[in-house]
This record gives structure tokens, C-alpha cells and sequence, in this order.
């Protein structure tokens, strides 16, 4: 894994953000897809980030790559880069 940032609270309820970036693995892409609920993003929204976005986190517009959502109510997106197939995982739940 190229790079990471998790944030967890000490509060009792479950409460944690996190960055990933992965390089291209197809098994991990379909796995997190499936266990996540995730679909197919083609809005222009991007994620309202719940704190600083890394640097080396991408994207930095939504031209470049494919996005998905989950379907629930934690803010969890997959970005895949379109040449390399990196991918960019972003989840907060507060």
C-alpha cells in the first residue's frame, strides 16, 4: 500500500476516517465493491471530506477517474485512476 491515513476516536461509539491509496489488485477492487455496497458514481459531487485531504489522495478533480459510492449512511468513496488503476479509498464515519 502506497499510502494511508486512519483517524480513530476514543469515544465509545465507532468513529473513524481514513485515506487509502492501493496499487491496481482486481480481487481487493471487486471485494471492496461487493462488501461495501458500492455503485457507480457519474455525478460532479465529490466528497465533502471530514478532514484534510492528504496530498498525495486523489483526485484532485473527478477528469482522470471512475468514482463509486456506498449505499449507506457512512460517506465512503472509491476513486480508480483511469491509466494506472490505482485506487483511492476515502470512508468517514462521525
Amino acid at each position: 500500500m502506497p499510502h494511508s491515513w486512519y483517524w480513530r476516536s476514543p469515544h465509545w461509539t465507532r468513529e473513524e476516517a481514513y485515506f487509502f491509496q492501493f496499487q491496481w489488485h482486481e480481487e481487493l477492487f471487486k471485494q471492496l465493491l461487493a462488501k461495501n455496497g458500492m455503485r457507480p458514481f457519474e455525478g460532479s459531487e465529490s466528497p465533502g471530506y471530514c478532514f484534510g485531504k492528504p496530498g498525495w489522495f486523489a483526485p484532485p478533480s473527478a477528469a482522470g477517474y471512475k468514482s463509486w459510492r456506498c449505499d449507506s449512511s457512512t460517506d465512503c468513496w472509491l476513486f480508480r485512476e483511469a491509466k494506472t488503476k490505482e485506487l483511492f479509498l476515502y470512508v468517514c464515519q462521525l
